[in-house]
């Protein structure tokens, strides 16, 4: 099914509409979100879906860091939405009758976020060891599934995700 997912993202991705008609709101997000979740409430959540989908959940509060900084409201200059920076497009592949604006809901998009991140481990892991594989995801995360070379805004990108993991990781080992 992960492949699937995979192979749905690389062959559909640009014959799905741009979402963008619909105006990104970030002050109702504020409102609606920001005094829902606690971001206590919002790690409980994080873990137990990387645990749902075989992910460490450390890596996947690492992407979340990276990436918006566990704001639900961020929106990026190229339109990604929430915690994990979906963009709408490649959410619509999840789910087709999902409207932008659900993207600023935490769970929501770090459920959508953690299965897209899934889909591109478990395609590169069929070629690479796990490490390796984790990288890879990393960039077509970052750059997209598209990428034909490796902007180095994606280098630095994978370089600031693992140097949160391993902090997490060398914390966790001292307890």
């Amino acid at each position: 099914m992960i492949l699937r997912i995979f192979l749905m993202v690389l062959l559909n991705l640009s014959m799905v509409p741009n979402l963008f008609a619909e105006t990104i709101d970030k002050n109702e997000c504020i409102f609606k979100y920001s005094r829902t979740y606690s971001l206590e409430e919002l790690f409980k959540e994080m873990y137990k879906l990387s645990k749902k989908f075989d992910l460490d959940p450390d890596l996947i509060y690492s992407i979340i860091y990276v990436e918006s900084k566990w704001d639900p409201c961020a929106v990026s200059h190229k339109g990604a939405i929430g915690l994990m920076q979906i963009m709408p497009t490649t959410a619509l592949i999840f789910d087709k009758n999902l409207k932008t604006e659900e993207l600023f809901d935490p769970i929501i998009n770090m459920e959508i976020g953690i299965l897209y991140f899934k889909a591109l481990l478990s395609y590169y892991e069929q070629f690479h060891p796990k490490a390796i594989a984790i990288k890879k995801a990393l960039i077509a995360y970052n750059a997209g599934p598209y990428a034909k070379s490796i902007p180095s805004e994606s280098k630095n990108y994978v370089k600031k995700v693992f140097k949160i993991f391993y902090k997490l990781k060398s914390k966790e080992a001292k307890r």
